[in-house]
């Protein structure tokens, strides 16, 4: 490779196998096209780079790579680390993969264009690539993890001193239709952004993801009027310390723009006594914010504290604009965890302009739309949900939870790049229940409590294996498709009654009544005879053969009926259920008898001989 790569006249390489690090250094810094097809070989670097001449004007190109290489900086690299950057370098990089030990970058050559594509999945110690331009190719899944162990660095530095100087790259970082980009970064770190310096904007194509976790922030605009642009049907989740900066020294005239177009989710989440929205007096006043017709927006700051530091914006960014959505808020010194202070169904539009005037279709967010006294503002266009509680057939009530809708957690993402989710509970009447119940009434209208909870209590205990049905409401959200929920039978059948009289030591056949389907045993002196079960028929009858040698003169004899109800132990304590159903399933041998009697108490019958003289005394005691 080192002989191919230093020999101009060879343009492109194949590999045949893994390539592992020798004695020769790559010294070459070429000026002249290369691409290599690793055909999902290894590529073992050492801590040696591809060198390239920073002035050239050619295209590197590497694909289907596992790299082993930790302690280069970088892959492909003009040997500068510098705001200086004039290149003609086009670099494509697909399917390439580092090792989880990777500290080494991907890219390092200031002014070029990189493209990625395919799946790439990139541990690094330092940035992601020194670049001038980024383009993640449509249906590509980027993924990018900064070690423990790290540099304070952004993931992307865009080091290009001045927007003039010649360059490969498209001063922008664009992520095209449904593909995925994942960053994320632990541990310490200061403000920096996944993408830094000089770059016109951070642009979504429609459909695409983009998810960063950081203890710096996610967006900035730091030297120039960069601004983030999601096209529309976007899935943005940002977690970090302190989200979203705006803090150039553009001129004041440049407008920029933080635009979430239709159709996105919009999730952007922190715990820091700073807003989520932030930036100086000159940039805010030229940067417009806009969320237009989200599918479900969250924006969450949960610090502890509850003065603006908490909130979610200040009163000096030119536009602060929701369209199209529902508002639900979160005042400072409310729960952010907790249910909305003040709620809203979809409104047409509400702005806050900068002062701290306010605009709405919606007259009563004039004075409810605050940014900067606001801790959460979200939007769940989402169809509330209802949870049912367990429901048996010894309570009278029913009960449940109503569910808005799932927004992120605090966590951001794993290792894989995927999101928890947690459920959004309404607060005190801000939702409504229809309900059937196990005997086909309906009741309307049922109304939520403060911890989005709804309760109805019947005037008979609810019917066993019935199915009760629940549609939740909010605003003009109506739920799709109906809650439902089989009321457990955790009740026992009543006591067999005993058909048979004067039993002995003789005696062939029990027969007795009891609830249809329910399985008969029977345990002579304390042992289950497995070999004599049998079940009640649908006329609520059984009967029992009994091998000969069964009944002994004067053992005991017991008689217990299981329904198909199931174990009830595994609704756990339910408040309303008396001690006499609770947790009832208990086990003799193999056999699991699920239910006790109602009284607690088994049949008793005792066995005579036919030869005893006591033979007038024959009879079957039930003990009740």
């Amino acid at each position: 490779m080192i002989t191919a790569y230093s020999n101009e006249a060879v343009t492109s390489i194949s590999l045949s196998n893994d390539i592992v690090k020798g004695t020769v250094n790559l010294t070459t810094d070429r000026k002249t096209s290369f691409s290599i097809e690793g055909n999902n070989h290894s590529l073992d670097l050492g801590n040696q780079v591809f060198r390239v001449q920073q002035a050239a004007t050619a295209t590197f190109s590497i694909s289907n790579i596992k790299t082993t290489a930790i302690n280069t900086t970088g892959i492909v690299s003009s040997g500068l680390d510098t705001n200086t950057a004039k290149s003609g370098w086009t670099i494509n990089i697909t399917n390439v993969n580092s090792p989880l030990h990777n500290k080494m970058s991907l890219a390092s050559v200031p002014g070029a264009q990189l493209n990625l594509a395919g799946d790439i999945k990139w541990y690094t110690a330092s940035e992601m690539a020194v670049i001038d331009g980024v383009k993640i190719a449509d249906n590509a899944k980027v993924m990018s993890i900064k070690q423990k162990q790290h540099e304070d660095r952004s993931f992307f530095w865009f080091a290009q001193a001045y927007m003039d100087q010649t360059s490969a790259g498209s001063h922008n970082f664009v992520i095209g239709k449904n593909a995925v980009a994942n960053f994320k970064m632990t541990g310490s770190g200061t403000a920096f952004p996944i993408v830094f310096a000089y770059y016109n904007e951070l642009r979504l194509e429609s459909g695409a993801t983009y998810n960063a976790t950081m203890p710096g922030n996610t967006f900035g605009s730091d030297y120039y009027k960069s601004s983030f642009i999601a096209e529309g049907n976007n899935k943005v989740n940002v977690t970090s310390l302190n989200a979203v900066a705006f803090n150039s020294t553009s001129k004041p005239q440049e407008e920029s723009q933080f635009y979430i177009g239709p159709e996105s989710e919009f999730y952007i989440i922190g715990a820091t006594n700073q807003k989520s929205f932030t930036g100086n007096a000159t940039d805010t006043a030229r940067t417009k914010i806009t969320i237009d017709s989200p599918k479900n927006y969250d924006m969450r700051n949960s610090s502890t504290a509850n003065n603006s530091n908490s909130s979610i914006a200040d009163v000096g960014f030119k536009e602060f604009t929701s369209k199209n959505s529902d508002v639900n808020s979160w005042s400072l010194d409310s729960n952010v965890a907790g249910s909305a202070s003040y709620s809203t169904s979809t409104i047409d539009y509400v702005t806050q302009l900068a002062g701290g005037s306010v605009t709405s279709s919606d007259s009563s967010l004039h004075s409810k739309f605050k940014i900067e006294g606001l801790r959460r503002i979200s939007d769940l266009n989402q169809d509330s949900e209802f949870n049912f509680k367990d429901i048996t057939n010894a309570e009278y009530s029913m009960s449940g939870k109503v569910i808005l809708g799932y927004v992120p957690d605090e966590n951001g993402m794993d290792d894989e790049g995927n999101i928890n989710y947690i459920p959004v509970y309404p607060g005190k009447d801000q939702t409504s229940i229809d309900l059937k119940d196990s005997f086909g009434g309906l009741h309307t209208n049922l109304k939520t409590d403060a911890n989005g909870d709804i309760t109805y209590k019947g005037e008979k205990l609810n019917k066993q294996n019935e199915i009760v049905q629940a549609t939740a409401t909010y605003g003009n959200h109506i739920q799709k498709e109906v809650s439902e929920y089989k009321v457990v039978d955790i009740t026992p059948p009543d006591p067999t009654k005993l058909k048979t009289q004067n039993m002995s030591a003789n005696t062939r056949k029990l027969e007795g009544t009891g609830e249809i389907g329910a399985t008969v045993y029977l345990r002579l002196n304390g042992n289950l005879i497995e070999s004599v079960t049998t079940q009640v028929d649908g006329e609520g009858n059984w009967s029992m053969d009994i091998p000969e040698n069964t009944f002994i003169k004067d053992m005991e004899g017991q008689l217990f009926l299981e329904d198909k109800a199931g174990k009830a132990e595994s609704l756990g304590t339910k408040a309303g259920v008396s001690d006499i159903y609770r947790d009832i399933t208990k086990e003799y041998q193999k056999a699991k008898i699920q239910e006790i009697l109602a009284d607690n108490q088994p049949h008793i019958f005792t066995f005579y001989a036919e030869d005893s003289e006591a033979v007038s005394q024959k009879k079957s005691q039930l003990q009740l």
